[in-house]
């Protein structure tokens, strides 16, 4: 069975208004007349290690653009290093329904996510795309939350570590969003975890600080592509000998599936 190359997300066509996809396997036999395949006005978007310059050379030439980094940063607990969790570490919610000015006010909140760097992309959509991604996260069962009074986290364990998927606070420096961490890092070390995950943007500076201050450092970065429907033509003319494109060893790309495993290492150079 063929490999398949494209992911359509369902949830994101929606908001679009036109087909949106995840480009899950780079065949460069057939790259070109894939793309040149896809009918409608669509969206497809790329996920690439950062440092495979090869790969964004290649994407580039076939009608991406390159739209933000991503840094993926984490707290590793070594063994006798963990944070001793409290007698009674609190337990995180489940399933949670705020209310609606207050979801609104925390949606408006995410300032930094891919499709708001490409210029191509309307904010009307990007932030229908941040109100879907909050509400989808506080009512799945399997994502926990801390809530505090201007505040939340989302999380999700993934096997020996926890990922954090939504961080938003309202009032700046007051303490919230470190105390809301630190009850992360407990409930992850009593949990037995050994690492707790987060990505953000690298042009999100004020998280990046904040993360680093909690303790997290990078692991690795993860480039983000678009390739916007329209002219499929051109895709053709800048790679019309796909049979001489030859990856280097080390060149993958990063489904969203995989994107959080544990070889986030950037080898030495």
């Amino acid at each position: 069975m063929d490999t398949p190359r494209f992911e359509r997300l369902d949830e994101l066509s929606v908001i679009f208004g036109r087909n949106y996809y995840r480009l899950a396997h780079l065949d460069y036999s057939s790259v070109v007349a894939d793309l040149a395949a896809l009918k409608g006005p669509s969206v497809v978007e790329a996920r690439l290690w950062g440092y495979d310059a090869f790969n964004a050379r290649v994407l580039m030439g076939l009608g991406f653009r390159k739209i933000c980094l991503q840094s993926v940063l984490a707290v590793e607990f070594a063994a006798g290093l963990a944070p001793a969790p409290p007698l009674s570490c609190p337990q995180p919610a489940t399933a949670v329904d705020l209310e609606t000015t207050l979801l609104d006010r925390h949606a408006r909140n995410f300032h930094y996510n891919s499709l708001e760097f490409d210029a191509c992309i309307a904010e009307t959509v990007w932030s229908a795309f941040n109100r879907m991604r909050l509400e989808k996260s506080l009512a799945s069962p399997e994502v926990l939350k801390f809530l505090a009074d201007d505040g939340l986290v989302s999380f999700k364990p993934e096997g020996d570590k926890v990922v954090i998927d939504l961080l938003s606070v309202l009032t700046q420096r007051k303490g919230t969003g470190t105390a809301l961490m630190r009850r992360v890092f407990d409930w992850s070390s009593a949990t037995g975890a050994n690492r707790v995950e987060v990505s953000t943007e690298c042009e999100n500076i004020p998280g990046m600080l904040f993360y680093q201050k909690c303790g997290f450092r990078l692991t690795g970065t993860i480039a983000i592509f678009h390739r916007h429907a329209g002219d499929p033509a051109r895709a053709a003319r800048t790679a019309t000998r796909p049979g001489e494109l030859v990856p280097s060893p080390d060149s993958r790309l990063i489904p969203e599936a995989t994107k959080r495993d544990s070889q986030f290492s950037t080898p030495g150079r």
